[in-house]
């Protein structure tokens, strides 16, 4: 049980880093653009780059597990149950 707490503590740890990284990226890019260039938005805004992808995978995957956890919880702890079958005894003896 703790293995499985700590597998989703990760799992919202991964999750909370990818989203502040993100986050990060926004915040600068706005910052950015004051500085006196152009006006128009940064490219890495309008074409997601390979990091974007591939915080886009990972975010799936943590997806993907949460959801096996929940399966895994949600799936009844069935223990198998002793068959009751007729022993035959010899009438002869």
């Amino acid at each position: 049980m703790s293995a499985l707490r700590n597998v989703s503590g990760l799992m919202v740890a991964v999750l909370v880093a990818t989203m502040l990284g993100g986050m990060t990226q926004v915040f600068a890019a706005e910052r950015g653009g004051g500085s006196g260039r152009s006006s128009a938005p940064p490219p890495q805004i309008l074409v997601p780059d390979d990091s974007q992808s591939l915080r886009d995978e990972q975010m799936r995957e943590n997806y993907q597990l949460q959801q096996q956890i929940y399966r895994d919880q949600d799936r009844p702890r069935i223990s198998p149950q002793p068959m009751d079958v007729p022993i035959m005894r010899p009438r002869g003896q």
